[in-house]
């Protein structure tokens, strides 16, 4: 395996510039989504349904640490997951200072018709792709995300390194 410094500049160009460019076409289209249902759709807010339906009743901090998020932003987004009746808070039964957020029946339902609606699109995109395309493209994408999870804190701190003020 080579190291990170010896990597081929021209392929993870590249690859940087495809990301960035996927980046940007998905909040274009979050953008579109979010002025189609009059701000109703929030992406950031289903990704935290998404989470709760994927591993059932945590805590609000629980859920940001899990989402990457901020907690005060994960507070807000649970709060309209809330008031919509997507999730309600219950009591922890082994702590009753904590309280878990929990996916209520419409919850399910709606977080199981947004993933149908986004695997049907995603198969569109790769209609014309051999299911060992699909595969090996599944598999990579596995691997980097799993890798940028693990190096996330590096790069971070990379950032804070290189944009400190002098």
């Amino acid at each position: 395996m080579q190291s990170p410094e010896r990597h081929d500049d021209t392929v993870v160009n590249r690859i940087g510039d495809n990301l960035a460019t996927l980046q940007r076409l998905r909040e274009k289209t979050f953008s579109q989504l979010m002025a189609l249902t009059d701000g109703q759709l929030d992406p950031p807010t289903f990704v935290c349904l998404s989470r709760l339906v994927a591993l059932g009743p945590l805590s609000s901090g629980a859920l940001a640490k899990e989402t990457g998020a901020d907690p005060s932003r994960v507070s807000r987004q649970v709060a309209s997951l809330v008031e919509r009746g997507l999730v309600r808070r219950e009591a922890d039964p082994h702590d009753g200072r904590i309280s878990l957020l929990g996916v209520t029946d419409a919850g399910r339902a709606l977080a199981a018709h947004a993933r149908e609606q986004r695997n049907t699109r995603l198969a569109h995109v790769m209609a014309d792709w051999t299911d060992a395309e699909r595969d090996l493209f599944g598999d990579l994408l596995d691997r980097f995300v799993a890798g940028y999870r693990t190096h996330k804190e590096d790069f971070i701190a990379s950032l804070r390194a290189t944009y400190r003020a002098p």
